[in-house]
């Protein structure tokens, strides 16, 4: 199938376009950890930033400092989030070392700088639980989403069906990235 937009579009509009339809795809979903009836939900969304946190940096929801600590907390950052964190703390002109911790207990895949997390169709604003899960599962874990999300694009011109929230916290109409 050839597709003729690149970038992000509208999964459902596309799909009168001859584009896949989305719930074709999430029903055809074949993967180890990207399985049938689950989605590419982005972790960012309207409303996760505290704006009462300072600095306020984009990308980097709720970066804050532990007072009188050189010890800082932050969600799940962009590429360009995480960045400016660096920036922040000089580590970026390798001014200073910084040890990061990752204590979601999720994988995690960045698709275009962006954080996408795996949820199931019928419950998208619920995380998938793995209490207790080890890092290293964690990362084989994410390991084997990344070639799930390989293998599926490669179906789809390079392109994967997400999905992120809107203004009002729905999830929003699914988009190719």
């Amino acid at each position: 199938m050839a597709l003729r937009k690149t970038g992000s579009g509208d999964a459902t509009e596309l799909a009168v376009a001859g584009w896949a339809k989305p719930e074709d795809v999430v029903r055809s979903r074949a993967g180890d950890v990207l399985i049938k009836n689950t989605l590419l939900k982005a972790d960012h969304f309207p409303g996760c930033q505290n704006t009462k946190l300072t600095p306020l940096l984009d990308g980097a929801p709720n970066f804050r400092q532990v007072d009188g600590l050189p010890v800082y907390g932050v969600a799940i950052p962009t590429v360009r989030g995480l960045r400016s964190v660096m920036d922040v703390l000089g580590a970026a002109q390798g001014q200073r070392g910084v040890l990061w911790h990752n204590m979601r207990e999720e994988p995690v895949l960045y698709i275009n700088g962006k954080p996408f997390v795996v949820r199931e169709s019928d419950q998208p604003f619920r995380n998938v639980e793995y209490t207790g899960i080890d890092r290293s599962r964690v990362e084989d874990m994410e390991a084997r989403l990344k070639r799930d999300v390989l293998r599926e694009a490669a179906r789809y011109d390079h392109h994967i069906l997400v999905t992120e929230e809107d203004d009002d916290m729905n999830v929003s109409k699914p988009c190719w990235e």
